[in-house]
């Protein structure tokens, strides 16, 4: 009874903090949505000139996104699921992940550091590519750019009912844009890429 509660609790919650100005197309490019910094779960890029959109993670929980982080390796990864407007699910790539070394993230409240950060694919520290689910069956050597425009706790939701039984697990927010040039079974030019998407702890962010 107690989880149902605090379930139909958060739906309350989230519900309430869609009550929003609605989010439109790109004017310049409508095929991909406008770039926002709002957590709401939404993005894409142009690939070789076709508009590959993130999944729109719906409810409370969101799988567009996963971050895992290896603080033991200082290494961090995220990964992008999608796929291509108007064509088949499944034509490649399902997920685009990128790898950052030299990085140490030992709890969630530390990807707040990437906020304002940018980073350069050079195919050695930081590099990219294609992938499945948890970056899973990798392919591509990835080079380009990747900025964090926004990254910050989500406020207005919270779940679990607090310590100690059950602590508080926080959502975030994470923003930014990228641009890659994969070398796969061809060729990919990766432009115009946004991400808006809303994390969780320990669902879709990670430790390993």
């Amino acid at each position: 009874m107690k989880n149902a509660l605090l379930v139909l609790f958060c739906i309350i919650l989230f519900i309430s903090s869609c009550k929003k100005h609605k989010l439109g197309p790109d004017p310049n490019i409508p095929a991909l949505p406008e770039y926002s910094e709002e957590g709401a779960n939404r993005g894409g890029m142009m690939i070789n000139g076709s508009a590959w959109l993130i999944s729109n993670g719906q409810g409370i929980f969101n799988y567009s996104m996963h971050v895992m982080s290896y603080p033991k390796a200082d290494s961090l990864v995220i990964c992008f699921y999608g796929s291509y407007v108007n064509q088949l699910n499944f034509e490649r790539p399902h997920g685009i992940y990128v790898v950052f070394k030299n990085i140490k993230i030992n709890n969630a409240e530390e990807l707040i550091a990437l906020n304002g950060k940018n980073f350069t694919l050079d195919g050695k520290n930081c590099y990219g590519g294609f992938c499945n689910w948890y970056a899973s069956d990798r392919s591509g050597t990835a080079t380009g750019n990747i900025s964090f425009k926004k990254v910050a706790r989500y406020t207005k939701l919270v779940y679990a009912d607090g310590p100690p039984e059950n602590p508080y697990r926080y959502f975030y927010i994470i923003a930014g844009q990228l641009e890659m040039k994969v070398k796969s079974d061809k060729d990919y030019d990766i432009k115009s890429g946004r991400f808006d998407i809303r994390v969780l702890d320990k669902t879709n962010i990670i430790f390993y």
